[in-house]
């Protein structure tokens, strides 16, 4: 014991020994410095300056400060601050940070940063904690989280450490979104009991706010958890259609359907059906429906009322109001639509009814409704000849029609006179010194205008004949009065005195031409008649033999 202390003050004498004693031989600043820049310029020597030129420090020197200031930075740093700290250029420290991340697999160099594989460790742990807490995150929330590009949080953190210390699963439709078991029971179960408990069309983004479920979970999750109702679609606006909705629509429109033999597209419609006539056809595949503008009627009503009615209506020559056999909330409208239908898919004869007002009518009640009618156009005619009044009336278009031809013939002669003046002024135009030209010119200006009063005045005259002639109305011998004064005794009868006129309208023009005919007859049956009518048809023939005279005197003259 006593020999190792001897041996420690003899060792601590010859280090202060040391320490006194002074060198004999030194170099300035200035030799240490020639030194260098020789053994630089020979490059027997690597050497960095520093910033400040006060330093020299080498690569390898440099590369274990890099690593030292990464080290003591927890595994990440960045190269603008190394440069700052080391006071070296940033090249420098750039081309260091790419000789270490070269030579040593576990450093990564990107985005002008350092980072080895203890800070992706650490960064592994932390999105594992957050992950654990949230349920689900993406690489995008990584990339803005912790600053890096996102492939290389992809492949080299989330991939790489995936099942290890992440726990956690990979989206299968999105590989950049990461969730957890215990996450996606959750979700299912929300989204479970939320669709149970829907029982109308409710839009996806109502359900997601209520429920506080991503909208790719959701849609992703859907098939799997087997809901009781479809989605329309996938995009924003889409919506969810429980089952019980579905069943709903089609047990009312199946159960009104066999209640009323009919239905109506607003009230399907009010169901939340966008197309009626199609969701018809798909609940009654088999039905022979009559689809109309604004309602399907089924075969039963067409077949044992409708048709059935309009057989009995033939057959008893009678009438029958569709109204009051059809659904009450059936317009007149609808009715029409229903009667023309049925005339066009069933073959039947249009000819045989009239339809007014919802009523049909068989033509032979009609025929027999009128017939007194018949009898008064006869009376009316008979008293018309005898009166008079129908020889005034055959006098008077014998005049109109021989007025219209002379007319005819004067508007002819007119035309002519015109166009033999046109053809004397322009000869006129064509001779004559310069006076003569002035004073012609003159007084064809004044010619013209005259002329082209004239020809005003020819206009308004065949104008005015030619209204005359649309204006004159045909001679009425039955009145519309009249029939509606017959037939309305016995539609008051039948409660149907509001479709009087309406029926009169309908034969006012065959009575009325009935009645014409009838007085024709009249006419030509007595023997002065006849005697008039011979002399009426010599008198008309001496007229056409005149106007054609009239021409060949024209023409000759040409």
């Amino acid at each position: 014991m006593s020999a190792d202390w001897d041996e420690i003050k003899r060792l601590a004498a010859d280090f202060q020994k040391a320490q006194l004693t002074s060198t004999l031989q030194r170099l300035s600043e200035r030799n240490c410095v020639e030194i260098v820049t020789l053994l630089l310029e020979k490059n027997l020597l690597e050497a960095f300056f520093t910033n400040d030129g006060k330093e020299y420090i080498t690569p390898d020197q440099l590369e274990r400060e890099v690593q030292d200031e990464l080290y003591v930075n927890g595994g990440r740093i960045n190269l603008v601050e190394v440069s700052k700290t080391l006071n070296v250029d940033l090249s420098r420290i750039e081309e260091i940070a790419l000789r270490i991340s070269e030579t040593d697999p576990e450093i990564h160099f990107m985005l002008g940063q350092l980072i080895n594989e203890q800070y992706i460790t650490h960064i592994a742990e932390e999105v594992n904690e957050r992950l654990s807490q949230k349920g689900e995150i993406t690489v995008s929330d990584l990339t803005q989280l912790f600053d890096l590009p996102s492939d290389f949080l992809q492949h080299d953190v989330m991939e790489k450490h995936l099942g290890k210390i992440i726990r956690g699963r990979q989206d299968t439709s999105n590989p950049r979104v990461f969730f957890t078991q215990s996450y996606i029971q959750r979700c299912k179960a929300k989204i479970r009991g939320a669709l149970k408990a829907i029982t109308r069309p409710t839009n996806v983004a109502t359900i997601l706010q209520q429920i506080n479920v991503q909208e790719k979970t959701f849609h992703s999750l859907f098939d799997e958890i087997a809901p009781a109702g479809q989605v329309t679609s996938k995009q924003a606006n889409a919506q969810y259609i429980p089952h019980i909705y579905t069943k709903m629509q089609a047990d009312w429109v199946t159960s009104f359907y066999k209640q009323n033999g009919f239905l109506e597209y607003e009230g399907v419609n009010k169901l939340g059906v966008s197309d009626a006539k199609q969701f018809i056809r798909k609940q009654f595949p088999n039905e022979d429906i009559l689809y109309l503008k604004r309602c399907a009627i089924g075969s039963k009503i067409i077949d044992l009322t409708v048709l059935s009615s309009l057989n009995e209506c033939s057959a008893t020559k009678s009438y029958v109001d569709l109204s009051s056999i059809l659904p009450s909330n059936m317009s007149e409208e609808d009715v029409e639509e229903i009667f023309e239908t049925i005339m066009a898919r069933k073959n039947a004869t249009p000819g045989n009814f009239v339809f007014l007002q919802s009523i049909v009518f068989s033509q032979q009640y009609l025929n027999d409704l009128i017939q007194p009618c018949h009898e008064m156009a006869k009376s009316k005619a008979k008293t018309a000849v005898e009166s008079g009044i129908y020889q005034q009336y055959l006098a008077e278009k014998q005049l109109s029609g021989k007025s219209s031809t002379a007319q005819d013939y004067d508007d002819e002669s007119k035309s002519d006179k015109r166009e033999e003046r046109r053809k004397k002024a322009a000869t006129g135009k064509a001779g004559g010194g310069s006076q003569g030209r002035e004073t012609k010119t003159k007084s064809t200006k004044k010619h013209q205008r005259g002329r082209a009063n004239v020809a005003d005045s020819d206009d308004e005259q065949e104008t005015r004949a030619g209204a005359g002639k649309k204006g004159s109305k045909s001679f009425e011998l039955v009145k519309l009065e009249d029939i509606v004064n017959i037939i309305s005794k016995t539609l008051e009868d039948e409660g149907l005195e509001y479709l009087s006129d309406t029926i009169a309208a309908l034969y006012h023009s065959q009575l009325n031409q009935t009645a014409l005919a009838t007085a024709q007859e009249l006419f030509e049956a007595t023997p002065q008649t006849n005697r008039r009518q011979t002399h009426a048809a010599i008198q008309e023939r001496i007229n056409t033999l005149l106007v054609d005279l009239r021409l060949y005197e024209k023409g000759l003259k040409v």
